[in-house]
């Protein structure tokens, strides 16, 4: 999908109760996430759609609604980026401190982590994925390998300190 203009990007997100991080602006007014698609090929990372903003913030709105004080519920700071079908996100901090930025793996299941500390080592690490021969395209389908020591040697070098890739 193509992006969006600075000033839709403005209006979409004016209620959240956060400004979107600078990377995750500019990124949807580049692309407006993937047009739905039952293929797997419109997967960035393993299973993971890129969301549309519209669809990012219906996602944001339903996540909150149950949010509670635990720190292993959802965070309002959270914006939604990917989906997978099996109910798992990935989520961009946009709030202040430390974290800002960082893309977080939030999987009710398996807990919550820290997995590229920002879009563009998340960009970077895909990108390593796809030159590692970690991805490939067969049959117009994303396959991947499964050499996960590789994917998380990748993922750890250049991602340092993210939790995921331990």
């Amino acid at each position: 999908m193509s992006g969006l203009s600075q000033q839709e990007v403005v209006n979409l997100t004016v209620s959240l109760p956060f400004p979107l991080i600078n990377d995750l602006f500019d990124f949807y007014e580049y692309c407006n996430g993937i047009a739905e698609r039952s293929k797997r090929s419109d997967h960035l990372i393993v299973g993971h759609k890129i969301l549309s903003l519209q669809a990012a913030i219906r996602n944001y709105q339903k996540l909150t609604l149950d949010t509670g004080d635990d720190p292993e519920d959802y965070q309002n700071t959270w914006f939604p980026l990917l989906f997978s079908d099996s109910g798992s996100y990935r989520v961009v901090e946009c709030g202040e401190g430390s974290n800002q930025g960082k893309v977080l793996d939030y999987d009710v299941e398996s807990g919550i982590c820290v997995q590229f500390n920002s879009l563009e080592s998340m960009f970077l690490t895909v990108h390593e994925f796809w030159s590692e021969g970690l991805y490939t395209i067969v049959n117009d389908r994303i396959e991947w390998s499964t050499d996960y020591k590789k994917f998380n040697e990748i993922g750890a070098r250049l991602n340092p300190g993210a939790g995921y890739w331990k």
